[in-house]
């Protein structure tokens, strides 16, 4: 019989991520360390979920993440021009800006960041084999950020929890980061990124910034 839980592993590294929490049309952040809801549009991409499919909060609430920084990389700003004639807003509106606009794309650079995702066997097979044959192609966060290898998804049976897995696989002689979701008042603060429906609505959930690792002597 398997020891622990089944905990779904997933290398992300590119020369660029971005992982926007607050992102409004002329300025998209990046948080330091990947989305909930990005990490389920992933996952959605592969397994061939539109973006309007029901199936997508489905995922995200059946799924637990912790992501540990084990190369947090470096936060860029791109600056970037859009010209129209006219230039119009989502809604397909005129924008009352003009017809050109400066906006501004946070990434992260360099980074690499191991996923841990907990959730049914059933359920993480079938992501781990839609990863490695997806219906779309994958990305980290926006199309431009492709991975640089690989994301090469393996389940695994050796831990309790994420953060179990979190901390016992963490590199050896240094100290790394890792978020995980909490559900009690050991969370540190809230991030805006369960999938709660279509048409991109997002829910809070409670999130933790835990070490791993040791400190060189």
């Amino acid at each position: 019989m398997p020891a622990g839980k089944p905990i779904l592993f997933l290398r992300l590294e590119a020369p660029l991520q971005s992982w926007g929490d607050h992102s409004k049309w002329d300025y998209r952040d990046s948080s330091a360390f990947p989305s909930k809801s990005g990490l389920i549009g992933l996952f959605s991409c592969a397994l061939g979920y539109g973006r309007k499919d029901p199936r997508i909060s489905e995922l995200s609430a059946s799924i637990k993440f912790a992501v540990r920084a084990d190369r947090p990389g470096v936060l860029m700003t791109d600056y970037q021009t859009v010209q129209g004639d006219p230039v119009v807003n989502a809604e397909g509106d005129k924008r009352s800006s003009g017809n050109t606009i400066v906006t501004y794309r946070q990434y992260i650079q360099d980074a690499s960041f191991m996923v841990f995702a907990e959730g049914s066997e059933e359920i993480l097979n079938r992501i781990a084999e839609a990863l490695e044959n997806p219906v779309w192609l994958t990305f980290l966060g926006r199309k431009s950020c492709v991975p640089t290898k690989p994301l090469l998804p393996q389940i695994s049976y050796e831990y309790q929890s994420v953060n179990d897995a979190a901390e016992k696989t963490a590199p050896d002689d240094t100290v790394v980061y890792y978020e995980t979701e909490m559900y009690n008042s050991d969370a540190s603060y809230d991030r805006i990124d369960e999938a709660a429906g279509p048409c991109r609505l997002f829910s809070a959930r409670r999130v933790a910034l835990k070490k791993a690792g040791k400190e060189k002597c």
